[in-house]
This record gives C-alpha cells, sequence and structure tokens, in this order.
C-alpha cells in the first residue's frame, strides 16, 4: 500500500518577530507548507492572544487570505508557568493559559494544542508532589478539553522527567484519554539519549499510535536550538522515519 502523505506545517518561530501573522501564514503558503503553528509563549504580548477578540478576527483573515490554516497552537508558557509548580500563582496561572487555550482553539477551530511535558521549570528539583499535581491539572484540563473536541498533545521535553517518548508514553497512560497524545520532539530526544542512534530508533518506534505529530528542529548542542540549518546538526531525521509506523 503506497505510503499516505504527511503533512508538513511550520512553527510561528521559524520567522521574524517583526512581520505579520497575515505575512508569516502567506510566506508558509508560498513555501508549500500545509499548515501553520500558532505560538503562545510567555511573554505578555503572545499570551494576550488567548483573550482578545481582535486577534482571533486577525487570525481568521490571516487564513483566508493566505490559504493555510493554523492547525495547531504551541503554548510553551507551560514551560515557565508549570502545572506541578508548587509556587500556587505561577500554578494557578498555568492552569489558567490552559483552559484560555483551549476555549481559543474551539473559537479559532484549531484542534491541537501542544504542551510542555514539564511538571516544573527547567534545572528545578522535581518531587512526587511536583508529579502529582502536574498529573492532576493535566486531567482537569484534558477532561475540559474533551468538552470542547480539542487534544492535547504533550511534547517530550529537555529534562529527566519528560526526556523520552516513553517517558511521556507513561503519563499518558497514566491520564487514558483519547484527548491526550504525544507530539515528540526530535532535538530534545537526540539530546537526551545523546544522539546515540540506536536508543533514538527504539524510542521513535514505542508509543504506538499516540502520536499525533512530530516536531523537528536542528540542534548544533543543547545551548542552541534554534536557527540552525538543516542536516548540517545531529539531528537524525532519516533514522526516524524508517522507525515511524
Amino acid at each position: 500500500m503506497k505510503r499516505a502523505k504527511i503533512a508538513l506545517g511550520i512553527y510561528e518561530k521559524a520567522f521574524p518577530p517583526e512581520i505579520s501573522l497575515s505575512e508569516k501564514l502567506c510566506l508558509s503558503k508560498n513555501a508549500g507548507y500545509d499548515f501553520f503553528a500558532l505560538s503562545i509563549d510567555r511573554t505578555e504580548e503572545k499570551r494576550a492572544r488567548l483573550s482578545s477578540p481582535d486577534f482571533l478576527i486577525e487570525l481568521k483573515n490571516a487564513e483566508k487570505k493566505s490559504g493555510i490554516p493554523v492547525s495547531e497552537i504551541c503554548l510553551s508558557a507551560l514551560s515557565t508557568f508549570t502545572l506541578g509548580n508548587t509556587d500556587e500563582k505561577i500554578c494557578k496561572k498555568g492552569c489558567a493559559l490552559l483552559f484560555s487555550a483551549i476555549d481559543f482553539a474551539q473559537k479559532s477551530g484549531t484542534r491541537i494544542i501542544q504542551i510542555p511535558a514539564c511538571a516544573v521549570p527547567k534545572n528545578q528539583t522535581l518531587s512526587s508532589v511536583h508529579h502529582e499535581l502536574f498529573l492532576n491539572n493535566l486531567k482537569a484540563a484534558i477532561e475540559y478539553a474533551s468538552t470542547k473536541a480539542v487534544i492535547i498533545a504533550l511534547e517530550n521535553m529537555e529534562d529527566d522527567y519528560s526526556g523520552t517518548i516513553s517517558k511521556c508514553t507513561k503519563i499518558i497512560e497514566t491520564i487514558a484519554s483519547p484527548y491526550v497524545c504525544l507530539y515528540p520532539d526530535v532535538g530534545n530526544l537526540t539530546n537526551a539519549v545523546n544522539a546515540r542512534l540506536s536508543d533514538i530508533a527504539s524510542e521513535f518506534s514505542g508509543g504506538g499510535g499516540q502520536k499525533y505529530s512530530m516536531c523537528a528542529f536542528e540542534r548544533s548542542k543543547a545551548s542552541k536550538i534554534r536557527r540552525t540549518f538543516l542536516r548540517r546538526r545531529h539531528c537524525q531525521f532519516s533514522i526516524l522515519h524508517k522507525a515511524s509506523p
């Protein structure tokens, strides 16, 4: 059987921040991409998008003008406002952002929200308390997402908690909902297993049918994750393609 065409999307942060959303979508379409992934990072400007009627109108107009859909939201703000943070103010902020993103996704017609699978900020010591808090808040958000027909996709992060696909799979199996899935990050996985090719292939062939998509950033080293030219660094995309079910 002939393999189906794989849809290829592009993340908003691949573009210079000074150009408009409409320009970003038009450039994406002209370059041959199939969809666009919207960024909601920790900055106040990006977070404000979720509650702005004007931005929703801007997004819909940009989609219509360009002919390319905004199919995903990348809620990277949750790597700062973590769902497992024992600082109640930070944790509540993260939960509020995720619920707002779910509402925004329903209004905009976007069905996938990619979130970082991190219970605490990077380099902070993790405890069982953080883990339980993260799971409980994630479960509540996924239950809400199920009422809006929105799927939450977990991205493996470059840490001990969720650095590999197998670790993220355990989180998903604990939640046991059809509204949560994997969103493997190739760069994070490559660095998590120290670029061992056999481990990368083994990890990527796991996860069963729980993988929604794949995030493909080129990386030269852990400290440089963006604006790195394709095939000049250590992400082995050919191995991942062969290992993909």
